[in-house]
């Protein structure tokens, strides 16, 4: 995955996929990730959090989840 950063103060911002994910996982990836410490909690109200389960995958196919999802409050 490609991280991406401010230029301003550093923080990393968030990720993209490389060609490299996007091969192993068969041609099709609709996943990015951001860095939501980044926001102030009142923007993440009602936001849905998913989990994938990076670990257990074999780096084959689409990412199992660890668990459900959580509503943020």
């Amino acid at each position: 995955m490609d991280l991406h950063f401010c230029a301003t103060c550093g923080c990393t911002t968030h990720w993209s996929a490389t060609d490299g994910l996007i091969e192993r996982m068969g041609g099709e990836v609709d996943l990015m990730g951001v860095n939501m410490r980044l926001f102030a909690p009142a923007q993440l109200s009602g936001l849905r959090l998913v989990f994938p389960d990076g670990r257990g995958w074999s780096g084959e196919g689409a990412w199992g989840y660890a668990r459900e999802h959580e509503i943020m409050r």
